[in-house]
C-alpha cells in the first residue's frame, strides 16, 4: 500500500538533522582569543613577580620612582612589562595577581572546563579583583612593606578607595563581612563552580 504524502513529509523531516551552532569558543577565532587571554595572563604574572620600581622610566606618571632607571631593565618583560606591572600595582595592588589568574582562567576554561567568556564571567572577574584588592587594603598583616617599596598600599588606589570607604561607614570588621562574600561570589561567577568544587577540579 503506497505511503501517504504526510508520512513521506514526516520521513523527510526526521531524516534531516538540525544543524547545531558551533560554540564560539570552539571556533578557530575563539581558540586564538582564549589562547591570547592565557598568554596575556602569563605575561602579566611574569611582569608582576619581577617588578622593580626603578625599572620604570621617569616620564611615566604615578609609577616612576627614580630619575635614573635601571639599565638594563630587571623586569622579565622589559620596560613595557615594568610599566604595565607598575600601573596594575598602582590601581589594584595585590589584586593584580587575581587579574592575572583570571586571564589565565579565561584561556584555560575552553580546554579544561568549557566555561565560556561572557558577561557573567567578565563581571565575576571584576568583582573578584576589586573585592580582593579591597580586602588586601583592610588586612594589617601582609604586604605592609609595599607603602615604602612601591609607594602604594596592598590594595592599590582603587582597593584603598573602596576598602577605605567601607571601613569608614561600616568599620573594619563590617567591611570585611561585606567584601568576603563578594570575593567568593566573584570567584563563583568567574569559574562557574562553587569554590570547593573549583579547587577539586584544579
Amino acid at each position: 500500500m503506497p505511503s501517504s504524502p504526510r508520512k513521506k513529509a514526516s520521513a523527510r523531516k526526521s531524516s534531516v538533522r538540525p544543524r547545531s551552532a558551533t560554540p564560539p569558543l570552539e571556533t578557530p577565532i575563539g581558540a586564538i582569543v582564549t589562547f591570547g587571554l592565557l598568554w596575556a595572563g602569563i605575561l602579566l604574572f611574569l611582569a608582576l613577580v619581577s617588578y622593580t620600581p626603578n625599572d620604570v622610566p621617569p616620564a611615566v606618571p604615578f609609577v616612576s620612582h627614580t630619575s635614573q632607571p635601571n639599565d638594563p631593565v630587571h623586569n622579565l618583560i622589559g620596560v613595557i612589562g615594568a610599566i604595565v606591572a607598575g600601573f596594575h600595582y598602582f590601581l589594584v595592588g595585590a589584586g593584580s595577581y587575581l587579574l592575572a589568574v583570571g586571564l589565565c582562567w579565561f584561556g584555560l576554561s575552553r580546554f579544561v572546563a568549557k566555561v565560556p567568556v561572557n558577561q557573567r564571567t567578565v563581571g565575576g572577574l571584576a568583582l573578584f579583583v576589586l573585592s580582593g584588592a579591597s580586602l588586601a587594603h583592610l588586612q594589617p598583616v601582609f604586604l605592609q612593606h609595599w607603602a615604602a617599596s612601591y609607594n602604594i598600599g596592598p590594595g592599590g588606589s582603587v582597593g584603598g578607595l573602596i576598602g577605605g570607604a567601607l571601613q569608614k561607614y561600616l568599620g573594619g570588621f563590617g567591611a570585611q563581612i561585606i567584601l568576603a562574600p563578594a570575593y567568593l561570589i566573584g570567584l563563583i561567577m568567574l569559574t562557574g563552580f562553587h569554590p570547593v568544587t573549583f579547587v577539586r577540579r584544579i
